[in-house]
């Protein structure tokens, strides 16, 4: 059977977000537990059936594999050192600003890179910036991470 290097990677995910659930089911509070286990554990079952569907045989595999060839896109390895540089970047501004603002500007500038209008953009981050807020702080009363600089301004 010829395992495809992606599913490698999946593995490691998959083990990753088992490892946070379990450091996640070891904490006293309820509210900081919360969040950590639900993500990881979505994590590990959208990243279980992408393994499935990988290893598995398909008959149209050949067929996705010579399409997969003909595309000239950018080539797969520079799109993983921009997914990394990416994340990268994302975990960073929430260290150094904070969750809710992290998300409303990478949520922003990712629509914008996907050509989506300006006011379809700004709408869709707002709105789900305020769900967010709306859900953990009011809602779960949890504190999410304002970022250093607030922390060092006095927020």
């Amino acid at each position: 059977m010829n395992i495809p290097a992606k599913a490698y990677f999946l593995i490691v995910i998959m083990i990753f977000s088992l490892v946070i659930i379990g450091i996640a089911a070891t904490m006293q509070s309820f509210a900081a537990k919360l969040l950590p286990i639900i993500a990881s554990s979505v994590v590990f079952i959208l990243g279980a059936i992408q393994l499935y569907k990988d290893i598995s045989p398909s008959k149209d595999r050949e067929t996705e594999t010579n399409v997969a060839e003909c595309k000239t896109e950018v080539p797969q390895v520079k799109q993983y050192y921009f997914m990394i540089g990416w994340t990268f970047c994302f975990f960073l501004s929430i260290y150094l600003i904070g969750l809710l603002a992290s998300i409303f500007i990478f949520m922003l500038i990712f629509m914008l890179i996907k050509h989506v209008k300006w006011k379809i953009s700004l709408l869709v981050t707002f709105l789900s910036s305020g769900i967010m807020y709306c859900v953990f702080s009011v809602g779960l009363k949890i504190d999410l991470y304002p970022g250093l600089f607030f922390i060092l301004m006095g927020y």
